[in-house]
């Protein structure tokens, strides 16, 4: 997948580290869980056309999460370009 500067973006993570520098927007959300307002975090990634096309062959979309612990994540696809 390649990273996409997301929409509005407001900080920049990651570079630092030694990392790809990867463009984060802020934001809040009314969780479901708790209906509490929660901090969210968004990045924009695009699939290549080889992972646009295994995923039409039902290959699954896999989430590394760096580290020993999980935060709670969510995936999704945009309707729109971000």
């Amino acid at each position: 997948m390649e990273i996409k500067k997301i929409k509005g973006y407001t900080r920049i993570l990651g570079e630092d580290q030694g990392y790809l520098a990867l463009p984060i927007k802020d934001d809040f959300t009314t969780c479901a869980v708790n209906g509490d307002e929660t901090s969210v975090m968004y990045s924009a990634w695009i699939p290549s056309k080889e992972e646009i096309n295994n995923v039409m062959k039902g290959c699954p979309i896999i989430l590394s999460v760096i580290g020993n612990s999980h935060p709670p994540v969510m995936i999704s696809v945009s309707d729109k370009d971000e």
